[in-house]
Parts: C-alpha cells; structure tokens; sequence
C-alpha cells in the first residue's frame, strides 16, 4: 500500500500549497433568513476554488488532522446512510430508539436464543466497508492487495487463487482472487483458522459458507468468508478512523445458522476428542466423531462468537457514524471560515478617511486594550452617533467581567459600520480575527464574540468530541425544512454561537443591548430551549469550556 499512500499524500500536499480565501457566513435570525433569500454566489466552481486557512494554527491542525483520517474516504460518505434498510427494520421489530440498544440485544440470551438473531452482521459490515471506499479500490494492484491482505489481524497466509472451479463457485465474474487464512485462539485454547476468499468482483454482503469436500489448501468443513478488495481497502480506512478492524472480525466469527461444529476449523483435533460412534461389523473399520462433550461446548462458543460479532458490528456502526458526524461537522466548518470573494471592500478593510470626531472616539475608546479593555482597536463608521458609540461601550464595559476574558495576543479588532452588503447585523472573521457589528443595532455582540471564543479563543471547541454529541442533538431536533438554512444552522460554530448567546444570558447574566433574548423564541434555537436536559447539557459544556 506503500505506493497508494504516496500517491494519497501528494494530493493531499498539492491541495494544502493551495492559497486563497474563505468566505464568512452570517450570525443571526434576521440575516440569514436574508442570506437564504439572497445568497452570495460565487462565478467558480467549489472544486475550481483554492482556499486559504486562517492564521490560526489550531483549526490548520484540525485539517491536518482531518486529511489524515479520512484520507482516501469519498466524498459522499459524509452524506451516506450507514445503516439502510436492514438494521432499520430490526431496530423497528425490537423496537430500539437506537443503536446501543440494538446492541445490548444483539448480546442478550433468553430462553436459549440470542434476541437480535435477524441482525445481519456481515451485511453491517460489508455496508460500512464500502462506504468509505469506491469501485476503483476493487483495481489495486497485486503488491498493494496483498500487502493489505498480510496486514489484516490474524492473518498468517495469504496466497493468490488460482483454481477456476473455487474462483466460479465464489467469485464468477473476478479476474483476480486470494485466499487467506485467518488463525485465533479460542477460549478454551484450541487454534481456529478461517479463510476468507478475496477477489476483485464487488460484493459487500460479506458471506459465509463452507465446502464440504477438502481441495488445495481448504480442509473439509472449514469455513470461508467471501468478500471484495474494495471491502479490505474500505476496512483498512475504518481501522485508520477507529482502531478495529472489522473486516478480520467478522470474518474468524462462525458462519451465521450454524449450530454443528465445523472440524475444518479446528485444525488441531487430536484422537484424545475424538470417539467411535459405529463399526462396520464386516471389515471392523471404526467410524469417528468429536466427542459430545467436544461438540457441545464449542457450538456454546459458536453461539457466543455469533453475539459478539453482531455486538461488534453495531459497535462499529455507532463508531462510524461517529466519525461521519465529526468530518461532516468539519466540513461545514471549513466552508463556514472561507473569505467572501469579490472586489467589494469587506467589513474587515480600514476605512480610509474617519473624520476627526471617529479619530478621537477611537482613540479614547473604553474597549481597547490600550485604554484597559479587551479589543486590540476600534473602527467606527463616520456615521456612527458619539452617544450612541458611548451607551454601546458601556453595555461592552458592564459584561467585561460576566462573558469570559479575552487572552492576550489574541484580542481581535472591533469594527461598527453599516453591514448591509453583507445582510448581517454582525459578523466574526477568524482570518482577520475582527468582530463586526452593524452600527444599527449591537444585538449580535454577544454572538460574534461566541464565534470568537471557539474558533481563535479555545481553537475549534465546536469540533471537540464533547460538544458533537450535543450538535447531533440538535441537528436531530432542528425543525427546518430549507435545506441550506438546515445546512448553515448545522454548521457546528453557529450552534455553539446560538448555544453561547442563551448561556450568557441565563446563566452569566448578560442582559442588555448585547443580546437579544426574544431570538430565542425562534426555530434556530428551539432544540436548545424546548429541550432542558440537552440545555443543561450545554450549559456544562460551557462552564467546562470557560473555567478558569
């Protein structure tokens, strides 16, 4: 794989020595509900686009990150739906919320049958494989396959097929194919080896059957898996994103139905297991079995390992989609922190003429760090009121010491303008580190400046494995039916932005000009504020996020 991983590796440098800008999104009720009416559209194509990160080294290594666990991982993965219809009718027929449960009844014994008998683990399996790989993979070359191949757990032979009759019986229509074997030790300390047949013929069912009569390298009874190269591939991805293999997992698990003892399996059955059962009373020749006591404790093993193996795809079901969730999040991010493209001068360009009354309020300013407060400077548009200038500052001044400091060398701009090319009230940019509010209104202060704390202050917060189980939370109760809207309030900054204005709110006590409590009243922020266990959740979250 050594080649294929070069190759993935200088895409991925090819792509990072790309430069441009990211483009802002906009952060509250009013101006997006705008920004869906009136979208800014870009004249090239997102594939077209070359993107530059933001300054900040934090999100650059999240990408880095990002590019390393999913490298190779299609695109539509991100939108794919894992489970499908097979584990949605079990999940109905036991009637599970969801997938934990799915799996405890997958493992749980009553009256001598296991409840999640119908789960098809391999189909699981074999789903989740080519999820995350492509018809393409099915194409490696013979190095690179069996390089996977000599990797997989529990692998201790790997040699290519060559007989047409194994190859027709399994794989009709593949060029290629590879039988290996597979080898464990069982609880009671017998060696069991498996084979897995791999060919170049899609196919992600995963099946299991055995042949009854021995051939070159298979015993008689011995069990082989069959599955495609593009599976192996797409199992070697999922082991990249959560540590297990689950391809070389289902594979040593025994065949589903079987309920007798395959003694190919065993290759170490010794005449001390074995027992007559009949002699031909003409030539005296004794016939021999597995002794009972044998036979019956490892079909109880048989039946444990079948659990398990459903346990374990579910397990890798939930895992996955996990990581599905967590580089759809990034996504959204990544494309949240673009710079808007155009030539029209942004909310983050220095005017060039401020009138001396703007000079002299921006130099006096209470908020700047110069005169003891926690922006690096100020711009005011010349049509800003002094009056009104001085009562904003001082709503800014009242919560210095309720909203979470703002750390040196990271104190961004403040800028007060008109905002209207961008149909926003406010606006964070992390490449400039600059807050924006329209001169207007200040109501999104308290928005931007969430913004600011998770994507310079606390380096992605949004991103972190705690806050995505709260992000599923709310996705799974937003009620919004335009698809882009639905995108832009799943973006994970503007759930923890919308999050953030209720927590200062509530629970820091920010209450004046700053936020806007009758916002939460609207659909954005009713996953939060009509469900209080996911709130306190998030609230924690917060005061975890924010101590000192």
């Amino acid at each position: 794989m050594t080649a294929q991983m070069t190759d993935a590796q200088r895409r991925q440098n090819i792509n990072r020595d790309k430069r441009g800008k990211y483009q802002e999104k906009e952060h509250s009720e009013a101006e997006t509900t705008l920004l869906v009416a009136n979208p800014v559209e870009d004249d090239v194509a997102d594939d077209d686009q070359s993107i530059k990160y933001s300054f900040l080294a934090d999100f650059e290594a999240i990408e880095e990150q990002f590019n390393a666990d999913f490298d190779g991982v299609p695109t539509r993965f991100f939108n794919a739906d894992l489970r499908g219809r097979p584990v949605d009718s079990v999940m109905s027929y036991y009637k599970c919320d969801d997938l934990e449960e799915l799996r405890d009844a997958a493992g749980e014994l009553r009256d001598g049958r296991y409840l999640a008998k119908y789960v098809d683990h391999r189909l699981i399996s074999g789903r989740l494989c080519h999820a995350v790989s492509a018809p393409a993979d099915n194409k490696l070359d013979d190095d690179q396959a069996e390089e996977l191949l000599q990797d997989l757990p529990g692998a201790t032979n790997v040699k290519r097929v060559d007989d047409p009759q194994l190859m027709y019986s399994y794989a009709k229509n593949a060029n290629r194919g590879w039988l290996v074997t597979l080898s464990d030790t069982n609880e009671d300390g017998e060696d069991v080896e498996r084979l897995m047949l791999v060919s170049d013929a899609g196919n992600n069912k995963m099946s299991a059957t055995t042949l009854h009569s021995a051939r070159d390298g298979i015993r008689a009874d011995q069990q082989i898996t069959h599955t495609d190269l593009r599976s192996v591939v797409g199992a070697k991805r999922i082991e990249n994103l959560t540590g297990d293999n689950i391809l070389a997992a289902q594979a040593m698990a025994p065949a589903t139905g079987i309920r007798f003892v395959n003694k190919g399996d065993y290759p170490n059955d010794g005449e001390e297991q074995m027992e007559v059962f009949a002699t031909d009373p003409r030539t005296g020749k004794q016939y021999t079995r597995l002794k009972n006591e044998v036979t019956g404790r490892r079909m109880q093993l048989h039946l444990d390992h079948e659990a398990q193996a459903k346990s374990a795809a579910i397990d890798a079901l939930i895992a996955v989609e996990d990581k599905q969730l967590a580089g759809r999040n990034f996504k959204a991010q990544q494309k949240y922190v673009k710079d808007q493209r155009g030539s029209i001068a942004t909310a983050f360009d220095d005017k060039k003429n401020p009138d001396q009354t703007r000079q002299d309020m921006m130099e006096n300013s209470k908020v700047v760090a110069a005169n003891g407060g926690s922006f690096s400077k100020i711009e005011y548009d010349n049509d800003v009121d002094p009056a009104e200038a001085a009562d904003f500052e001082n709503a800014i001044k009242e919560v210095s010491d309720k909203l979470p400091p703002v750390p040196s060398g990271r104190q961004p701009d403040l800028r007060v303008r008109y905002l209207g090319k961008h149909r926003a009230k406010g606006i964070y940019s992390p490449s400039h580190n600059t807050v924006a509010v329209d001169v207007r209104t200040s109501e999104a202060y308290v928005h931007e400046m969430a913004h600011f704390y998770d994507l310079t202050d606390k380096g992605n917060a949004s991103l972190t494995d705690e806050f995505r189980s709260i992000s599923n939370s709310y996705s799974s109760a937003l009620q919004e039916s335009d698809p882009k809207r639905r995108g832009y309030l799943n973006t994970p900054t503007e759930q923890f932005a919308r999050g953030f204005e209720m927590y200062a709110h509530e629970r820091l006590g920010v209450n004046n000009r700053l936020v806007n409590p009758e916002n939460f009243q609207g659909n954005d922020y009713a996953p939060y504020a009509k469900n209080p266990e996911l709130k306190e959740k998030l609230f924690n979250f917060f005061d975890k996020t924010f101590e000192q």
